[in-house]
């Protein structure tokens, strides 16, 4: 199996010599890691630099004033990966990976995944599964893939084409590559998030960008509604379920804007309904059985009365 990995990177002195370790310490090593320096003012290309001495499959692109229109992080890391993607032309790989520059893993975290792929020829892309202070990830859904960690397999990479360059390009890339018949998951192999997602803008800034996201898809609106509740009941609470609800609100209906291909759009909105149809179903399987035990009980009573009343 060969890979080349992808980072962007920017000030992350803190955390990417633990990333850096990571991944040269793999059973597999890659043939080529890409790093995206998007103008960092700390020691991060120092620290990369030390590495490239001894490992030189490790190559730094250093940016500076890139793209000054992006504001997003997300948009920002889409049109960094864009570049790169223009470097690996022609370059032959059986994976393409992209990793953020804050997160660790074991050494055969990518043997381990890339054993997954060979047993399933039609899975496309794929992450692992985050672990964050220690606590692992409580995963609903395992088609999703995460941000941080992306694997895919070159064929998949090659027919998603290009990133768009918006806050939740990492999840368009999951919803195209099942468009283009691919699977997706998160598999069970754990890497390490060093940094909590977000912590570059405030809370309700992400909550913001969250809701104009899907706005512009956009979301059915009763799953959006329903995902809502999740961020009702964790920090800031409803202030930024309602931030979301706002922004979404205005992104879908009041600008209407549209970047997405109106195909898209619609295998997202059917993917939702399933889901939705889905939750429905096993919420009623919980709750038939309730009920029934609720009447048998009730009729169980009422029998053992109208017994005594005989008597």
């Amino acid at each position: 199996m060969t890979y080349l990995i992808l980072s962007p990177a920017k000030n992350e002195e803190t955390y990417i010599e633990k990333t850096l370790q990571s991944v040269c310490s793999q059973t597999i090593r890659p043939a080529r890691w890409i790093i995206l320096d998007d103008g960092s003012t700390d020691q991060t290309p120092v620290l990369i630099r030390r590495y490239q001495q001894v490992y030189p499959w490790i190559e730094l692109v250093t940016f500076r004033d890139f793209r000054p229109d992006l504001k997003t992080t997300g948009g920002r890391s889409g049109a960094l990966l864009n570049h790169a993607r223009n470097l690996i032309q022609g370059v032959e790989v059986d994976f393409v990976v992209k990793i953020d520059a804050d997160i660790a893993f074991p050494a055969d975290f990518f043997e381990r995944i890339f054993a997954d792929f060979h047993r399933n020829p039609a899975l496309g892309l794929a992450s692992g599964h985050l672990v964050q202070d220690r606590v692992p990830e409580t995963i609903d859904d395992w088609t999703s893939v995460r941000g941080a960690t992306r694997i895919y397999r070159r064929a998949c990479f090659e027919a998603i084409g290009h990133y768009y360059t918006i806050r939740g390009e990492d999840e368009i890339d999951t919803f195209m590559a099942r468009l283009k018949g691919w699977q997706t998951a998160t598999l069970p192999h754990h890497f390490h998030h060093l940094k909590p997602e977000g912590i570059r803008h405030p809370s309700l800034t992400n909550h913001y960008e969250t809701g104009e996201f899907k706005g512009r898809i956009p979301y059915r609106f009763d799953f959006f509604l329903l995902t809502l509740l999740k961020h009702a009941v964790r920090k800031p609470f409803l202030i930024g379920a309602l931030v979301q609800l706002w922004a979404y609100v205005h992104a879908r209906w009041v600008v209407a804007e549209r970047p997405f291909d109106a195909e898209l759009s619609r295998h997202v909105q059917a993917l939702q309904k399933q889901k939705l149809v889905s939750a429905l179903g096993r919420f009623f399987l919980k709750l038939v059985p309730g009920l029934i035990g609720r009447i048998g009980l009730e009729f169980e009573l009422e029998s053992i009365f109208v017994f005594e009343q005989a008597f």
